[in-house]
């Protein structure tokens, strides 16, 4: 009798605990989804990968179908906008593949419709060097374009097959631009290193592509950084990451995602949301990357031989230097010399206070699901390297 009599309280304890670790795992649950803050939305980016494809593999995405959903609405035609836009075939495919693509560097770089001598002068030059293991896109935006230019981009796209259509409005919309090409990117290929360019930036592929075999395979942002007062930052022009740094950003809820009509100040938004101050990211200040005042309007680049020896990359560049660069460039692969950490070269603290920025360059941010307009009425932004100027509608 007393030996049944402690089975059952041996029964009951155990089952008091088991209710309670139970209980414990819901508390917990619903403080992941409902929490509010940093600590709701850091932790979860690791509750997204559910989803599988046909074949078992696991989607990594699944939680961005708000924003395919807001993009794809874009494409679809409308007859007030028939004349202004490619078809909505044209457009470049948000859906994740099963089977994504595996290269060892993907390069983006994203280009005004109007700007074929660019894309003309980087096919003939360091865009030589792409194929095989590194592969080169450019991204160009499909609406608000007249059926002229339709006709020569869609021609363009079927003479090289290296044109994308993002559905942008032009004008100051880089973050969004910026957040398509990441999405595309990360949708279709499986890349060990991501490399989002403007399209006046004259690249050492050669040069990169060695050094890149040395770099860190996790947790690396490599570029220009912006070193100011309560505003450190890298240039959009150049933005260098690894894989596991995309998919940390794109893990972030959608709903909730910040853009900004330049992308390098949402970007600091976004790295802050998704990584901590523990987290252990490389922040490469190259300083072999040119960047400000642009080449063009700088005497010494007009005869500059042997481009590759002292630069990894030059920005501003006009078709013509472009051309002048790959003569003599000297691309190859050279002596791989550490790494200049921004808090090396920036004596700042590493802080992104947005309110200090100014203008022209001064906006808010604005939830990227909206597809916000900061500048309506504008087409092409020149940018300050151009003296800031401002384009007209080509098409309305």
């Amino acid at each position: 009798m007393f030996l049944q009599r402690l089975r059952r309280m041996s029964f009951r304890r155990s089952s008091c605990i088991v209710l309670g670790v139970l209980c414990s795992a819901v508390v917990f649950t619903s403080m992941l989804h409902f929490g509010s803050g940093k600590f709701s939305s850091k932790f979860r980016t690791f509750m997204y990968f559910k989803e599988s494809s046909k074949d078992g593999q696991p989607l990594k995405f699944p939680h961005l179908q708000p924003l395919r959903d807001m993009f794809a609405n874009l494409t679809i035609m409308k007859p007030s906008k028939s004349d202004c836009m490619v078809a909505s075939a044209e457009f470049s495919d948000l859906t994740e593949l099963e089977k994504k693509i595996p290269v060892f560097l993907l390069i983006v770089v994203s280009t005004a419709p109007s700007r074929q001598d660019r894309r003309e002068a980087i096919r003939q030059t360091w865009g030589t060097k792409c194929g095989g293991e590194v592969v080169c896109k450019f991204f160009t935006d499909g609406i608000q374009i007249s059926k002229e230019d339709q006709q020569k981009l869609l021609e363009e796209r079927q003479i090289y097959k290296d044109l994308e259509f993002q559905p942008v409005n032009g004008g100051r919309t880089f973050g969004l631009r910026y957040l398509y090409q990441m999405m595309w990117a990360a949708a279709k290929y499986d890349f060990k290193y991501y490399l989002r360019l403007d399209d006046d930036y004259f690249v050492c592929l050669e040069r990169l592509q060695h050094e890149l075999r040395h770099r860190p395979t996790k947790m690396l942002s490599w570029g220009s950084y912006h070193c100011h007062n309560m505003l450190v930052y890298v240039d959009e022009a150049w933005t260098l990451f690894t894989h596991d740094v995309i998919v940390r950003i794109l893990s972030q809820d959608p709903q909730r995602m910040l853009c900004h009509p330049h992308a390098d100040q949402e970007l600091p938004i976004w790295m802050d949301s998704v990584f901590n101050k523990t987290d252990d990211v490389t922040h490469f200040d190259d300083k072999r990357l040119y960047h400000y005042p642009p080449a063009r309007t700088v005497d010494r680049f007009k005869n500059l031989a042997n481009a590759c020896d002292s630069h990894m990359g030059i920005h501003g560049s006009s078709p013509e230097l472009m051309r002048i660069f790959w003569k003599s460039s000297n691309d190859t692969a050279k002596e791989v010399t550490a790494i200049t950490e921004i808090s090396a070269t920036c004596k700042r603290p590493f802080v992104f206070d947005i309110t200090f920025m100014v203008l022209p360059y001064k906006f808010d941010l604005r939830p990227c699901i909206q597809n916000p307009q900061w500048t309506p009425g504008e087409t092409m932004w020149a940018g300050i390297l151009s003296g800031g100027k401002k384009g007209t509608l080509p098409c309305s």
